[in-house]
């Protein structure tokens, strides 16, 4: 085995599913974009980050566990967050991840594609055109679906996001609907 160093990028957070790129690299998916705004404006006690089994507590604990931050070793909850804060970025996750081998080294390569938006994807396909990029996530506080077009065939550095809107046309057989994308915006 080989170990694939994510270091550069902050680490990865909740590998999720992947799929194989028409350029034979692996696109994976980052299960957890964690809610920054709450983060910042957490309003838990220590004793709460102590004893977290669920929710935005636990998923502070779990993330900060990795920077070798562990409430217990802390006296108070302002003592804990300036430590944290120093080491952990929430907008570093919630990415498509991509792995591939670089032909001169023969070793990974690990990035994450900002321009392919940030949520708690799932997985992420690319279309053999290799522009279109088609994004679901998890189900969970994003709920949707979504793509990403490049500008250039297999460069995803530049391109434009977008949003399934769905209108329900009927409700026999299973149903029926259309759907139109709502272009997000362009990002390089």
């Amino acid at each position: 085995p080989v170990a694939v160093d994510f270091s550069a990028w902050g680490g990865v957070a909740a590998p999720c599913a992947g799929s194989v790129s028409p350029w034979n690299t692996h696109l994976g998916s980052e299960e957890s974009d964690p809610n920054a705004r709450l983060w910042e404006t957490f309003g838990g006690n220590i004793t709460t980050l102590r004893g977290a089994s669920s929710g935005l507590a636990r998923d502070i604990v779990s993330f900060l566990r990795y920077f070798g931050h562990y409430a217990s070793d802390y006296e108070t909850l302002d003592a804990f967050w300036a430590a944290a804060k120093d080491s952990f970025k929430p907008y570093r996750y919630g990415y498509i991840t991509e792995v591939g081998i670089d032909a001169k080294t023969d070793k990974p390569e690990a990035r994450k594609w900002f321009t392919l938006g940030r949520a708690s994807w799932e997985m992420a396909l690319t279309m053999p055109d290799k522009k279109t990029v088609y994004l679901a996530d998890d189900g969970g506080r994003n709920m949707g679906f979504y793509k990403f077009v490049a500008d250039v065939p297999g460069d995803f550095n530049r391109g434009t996001l977008y949003a399934a809107k769905a209108n329900q046309t009927s409700d026999k057989n299973g149903g029926a609907f259309t759907f139109t994308w709502i272009k997000l915006g362009w990002a390089d």
